[in-house]
Protein backbone atom coordinates (compact mmCIF):
# COMPACT_ATOMS: atom_id res chain seq x y z
CA UNK A 1 0.00 0.00 0.00
CA UNK A 2 1.08 3.50 -1.08
CA UNK A 3 0.99 5.81 1.53
CA UNK A 4 0.46 10.01 0.59
CA UNK A 5 1.21 13.14 2.84
CA UNK A 6 -0.41 16.54 2.50
CA UNK A 7 0.81 19.98 2.88
CA UNK A 8 -2.41 21.57 2.73
CA UNK A 9 -4.92 19.21 5.25
CA UNK A 10 -1.81 17.31 6.88
CA UNK A 11 -2.42 13.78 7.45
CA UNK A 12 -1.48 10.64 5.94
CA UNK A 13 -3.81 9.28 3.26
CA UNK A 14 -4.13 5.86 0.86
CA UNK A 15 -5.71 5.65 -2.55
CA UNK A 16 -7.88 2.95 -1.47
CA UNK A 17 -9.12 4.35 1.56
CA UNK A 18 -9.90 7.34 0.27
CA UNK A 19 -9.84 7.32 -2.77
CA UNK A 20 -10.60 10.85 -5.33
CA UNK A 21 -11.22 12.33 -2.26
CA UNK A 22 -7.54 12.68 -1.29
CA UNK A 23 -5.92 16.15 -1.72
CA UNK A 24 -4.37 17.30 -4.75
CA UNK A 25 -1.02 18.13 -3.06
CA UNK A 26 -0.77 14.64 -1.22
CA UNK A 27 2.66 13.12 -2.28
CA UNK A 28 3.75 9.68 -1.90
CA UNK A 29 5.45 8.14 1.15
CA UNK A 30 7.35 4.58 1.08
CA UNK A 31 6.05 2.41 3.60
CA UNK A 32 9.51 2.92 5.70
CA UNK A 33 9.38 6.78 5.87
CA UNK A 34 5.53 5.93 6.91
CA UNK A 35 6.64 3.82 9.99
CA UNK A 36 9.20 6.46 10.45
CA UNK A 37 7.65 8.89 10.58
CA UNK A 38 4.51 7.12 13.27
CA UNK A 39 7.32 6.34 15.48
CA UNK A 40 8.59 10.13 15.90
CA UNK A 41 4.83 11.12 16.51
CA UNK A 42 4.95 8.33 19.41
CA UNK A 43 7.51 10.09 20.97
CA UNK A 44 6.03 13.61 21.01
CA UNK A 45 7.28 15.00 17.83
CA UNK A 46 4.85 16.94 15.35
CA UNK A 47 4.43 16.72 11.63
CA UNK A 48 5.92 19.27 9.43
CA UNK A 49 5.90 19.36 5.51
CA UNK A 50 9.43 20.27 3.96
CA UNK A 51 9.76 23.26 1.02
CA UNK A 52 8.48 20.28 -1.28
CA UNK A 53 5.50 19.51 0.71
CA UNK A 54 7.03 16.08 1.98
CA UNK A 55 6.42 15.55 6.11
CA UNK A 56 9.23 16.11 8.47
CA UNK A 57 9.13 14.96 12.18
CA UNK A 58 10.00 18.27 14.13
CA UNK A 59 9.64 19.10 17.52
CA UNK A 60 7.16 20.60 19.33
CA UNK A 61 7.17 24.96 19.91
CA UNK A 62 7.47 25.17 23.57
CA UNK A 63 3.75 26.48 25.26
CA UNK A 64 3.56 29.82 25.38
CA UNK A 65 2.33 31.57 28.34
CA UNK A 66 -1.11 32.91 26.52
CA UNK A 67 -1.52 28.96 25.80
CA UNK A 68 -0.36 28.36 29.43
CA UNK A 69 -3.28 30.80 30.49
CA UNK A 70 -5.55 29.09 27.92
CA UNK A 71 -5.26 26.01 29.32
CA UNK A 72 -4.99 26.49 32.93
CA UNK A 73 -8.16 29.01 32.52
CA UNK A 74 -10.02 26.03 30.87
CA UNK A 75 -9.18 23.70 33.71
CA UNK A 76 -10.48 26.08 36.24
CA UNK A 77 -14.09 27.05 34.27
CA UNK A 78 -14.17 22.75 34.32
CA UNK A 79 -13.66 22.35 37.86
CA UNK A 80 -16.12 25.22 38.82
CA UNK A 81 -19.11 23.34 36.65
CA UNK A 82 -18.25 20.61 38.26
CA UNK A 83 -18.13 22.06 41.70
CA UNK A 84 -21.29 23.69 40.94
CA UNK A 85 -23.01 20.34 39.63
CA UNK A 86 -22.28 18.97 43.25
CA UNK A 87 -23.15 21.99 45.49
CA UNK A 88 -26.61 22.87 43.79
CA UNK A 89 -28.88 20.20 45.39
CA UNK A 90 -26.81 21.14 48.91
CA UNK A 91 -27.66 24.84 48.33
CA UNK A 92 -31.34 23.75 47.24
CA UNK A 93 -31.47 22.17 50.68
CA UNK A 94 -30.10 25.08 52.76
CA UNK A 95 -32.79 27.85 50.74
CA UNK A 96 -35.41 25.86 51.68
CA UNK A 97 -34.58 24.99 55.45
CA UNK A 98 -34.03 21.62 54.68
CA UNK A 99 -29.96 21.07 55.15
CA UNK A 100 -28.60 19.12 57.71
CA UNK A 101 -25.41 20.72 59.83
CA UNK A 102 -23.57 17.79 57.76
CA UNK A 103 -24.57 19.84 54.58
CA UNK A 104 -24.27 22.99 55.14
CA UNK A 105 -20.54 21.80 56.28
CA UNK A 106 -20.66 20.24 52.86
CA UNK A 107 -21.73 23.48 51.09
CA UNK A 108 -19.27 25.79 52.36
CA UNK A 109 -16.04 23.38 51.52
CA UNK A 110 -17.30 23.63 48.56
CA UNK A 111 -17.44 27.02 48.22
CA UNK A 112 -14.43 27.91 50.05
CA UNK A 113 -13.15 25.60 46.95
CA UNK A 114 -14.33 27.46 44.52
CA UNK A 115 -12.95 30.89 45.76
CA UNK A 116 -9.72 29.03 45.86
CA UNK A 117 -10.35 28.17 42.23
CA UNK A 118 -11.22 31.80 41.13
CA UNK A 119 -7.47 33.18 43.09
CA UNK A 120 -5.09 30.57 40.72
CA UNK A 121 -4.18 33.65 38.86
CA UNK A 122 -2.77 34.88 41.92
CA UNK A 123 -0.14 32.20 42.52
CA UNK A 124 3.28 33.15 41.90
CA UNK A 125 3.88 29.88 39.48
CA UNK A 126 1.02 31.40 37.23
CA UNK A 127 0.70 30.49 34.15
CA UNK A 128 3.20 27.77 34.23
CA UNK A 129 3.18 26.16 37.59
CA UNK A 130 -0.41 25.65 39.58
CA UNK A 131 -0.65 24.60 43.18
CA UNK A 132 -4.28 23.21 42.22
CA UNK A 133 -6.81 23.17 45.37
CA UNK A 134 -8.21 19.62 45.80
CA UNK A 135 -11.81 19.48 45.78
CA UNK A 136 -13.57 18.85 49.13
CA UNK A 137 -14.92 15.00 48.16
CA UNK A 138 -11.06 14.43 48.01
CA UNK A 139 -10.03 15.40 51.23
CA UNK A 140 -12.44 15.60 54.83
CA UNK A 141 -15.31 17.96 54.10
CA UNK A 142 -15.32 18.64 57.77
CA UNK A 143 -11.41 19.24 57.83
CA UNK A 144 -11.89 21.82 54.66
CA UNK A 145 -9.86 24.93 55.22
Amino acid sequence: MTFYYSKSQPGFYTREMHGDAMPKDAVPITDEEYHALYKELAKGKMLQSDHRGYPIAIDRPPITPEQWTEIHLRQRRALIIESLVKSTPLQDAVDLERATDEEKQRLKAWKLYRIKLSRIEQQSGFPTKIDWPKAPEATSWATYP
